[in-house]
């Protein structure tokens, strides 16, 4: 049984395996706009599918809605929501 600390550490973990992973999709959508080589597209998959996994792997001990109250309760922003913020230029991030 994880106790609370191992918790907060997954919870912290899976926020930043998924705020990785769609930082990711946003270099890959740049490289493939800026038509980069095949090459760095698919190195970029390749690390898209390494960290999803990970994120995978960590999905079977700890549900989205066990993470998302957590996420709640510590009044973080949602990964949707950081990434909007990087978009648009919001300060402070």
């Amino acid at each position: 049984m994880c106790n609370d600390a191992s918790k907060h550490k997954k919870y912290k973990y899976y926020y930043w395996l998924d705020e990785m992973i769609m930082d990711l999709w946003s270099e890959y959508i740049d490289l493939v706009l800026n038509e980069a080589s095949t090459e760095r597209c698919d190195n970029k998959i390749k690390m898209i599918e390494f960290y999803q996994n990970e994120l995978d792997l960590l999905s079977k001990e700890i549900s989205f809605s066990e993470a998302n109250e957590w996420r709640r309760k510590q009044l973080l922003p949602s990964t949707t929501q950081k990434m909007a913020d990087k978009l648009f230029g919001v300060v402070g991030i």
